[in-house]
């Protein structure tokens, strides 16, 4: 930092195909380590494995100080993305294609959204990208 001032924390991720229980204990082990470790995020497998699932962890995360992120709308439907912001209370969105590229109602309110406060992250090298791509 101090030759090139430039500083970086981490945002830990929790596996969504996995149970939250466990999860807890992997929180509680970030606590120690809050001046490395900013927020926590919910990534892999979406489908089957909604945002609700983890409701009561992110509860306890936001409760010790840690920014909270999600992959959402990547492989899950739009509801994921909206759950992530409503019950997970989520900062950033990463992901999201199926907002960005759906025809539909959710896809217009959340273009709406994006003009006002949430952090956003499309990939362009999101799976669902490139296949959207490829058939198009």
């Amino acid at each position: 930092e101090n030759d090139f001032g430039i500083s970086s924390k981490v945002i830990m991720c929790f596996l969504r195909h996995l149970d939250e229980e466990p999860c807890f204990e992997v929180l509680k082990q970030a606590c120690d380590h809050k001046d490395k470790i900013i927020g926590v995020g919910l990534d892999s497998s979406e489908k089957g494995n909604p945002p609700a699932k983890f409701k009561k962890l992110f509860q306890q995360a936001m409760k010790e100080g840690f920014v909270t992120v999600a992959h959402a709308g990547e492989e899950g439907p739009p509801e994921y993305i909206w759950d992530s912001l409503d019950i997970l209370k989520v900062k950033r969105i990463d992901h999201g294609t199926f907002s960005y590229f759906s025809d539909n109602q959710d896809s217009q309110d959340f273009q709406i959204m994006l003009n006002g406060k949430l952090l956003y992250g499309l990939f362009v090298i999101d799976g669902n990208f490139c296949q959207l791509k490829k058939n198009n």
